[in-house]
């Protein structure tokens, strides 16, 4: 399983690498000043980074914060419970907070699916 730490380091790799793009066609071509596709993409690309780091940042904070709502929710919870009755308020608070913050990171996930499925495919570049 990957850290924060290290997935940091790729994306800030990722961003030099890209900046590094950049620069290498802006010198070789000296394109006159104008709109141009190819670096509207780069600077995509570089803003998909930065919301995928956040979202990554986000979800290691909640995974971090759902294993302490496991550990506050094994403490308060009474072992022998009878089935078919509803937990005391305190372990039901625990848990509705359990399930907020795993419907969160459900949703994180899928969109970091959506910007890194974003980030991999560069369509039709040639076109540009």
């Amino acid at each position: 399983m990957i850290d924060y730490p290290t997935l940091n380091l790729i994306k800030d790799d990722a961003e030099k690498t890209l900046h590094q793009l950049s620069k290498t066609v802006s010198e070789g071509l000296k394109p006159r000043p104008g709109p141009y596709g190819f670096f509207n993409h780069i600077t995509q690309a570089l803003e998909r980074l930065k919301d995928c780091d956040r979202i990554a940042k986000r979800l290691f904070h909640e995974r971090k914060r759902l294993t302490q709502l496991t550990y506050s929710e094994e403490s308060v919870r009474p072992k022998d419970w009878p089935p078919g009755k509803a937990f005391p308020d305190d372990v039901q608070e625990v848990m509705k907070q359990k399930s907020e913050l795993t419907e969160y990171m459900k949703q994180d996930m899928e969109t970091l699916y959506i910007f890194g499925g974003i980030d991999l495919p560069p369509k039709n570049w040639s076109s540009y």
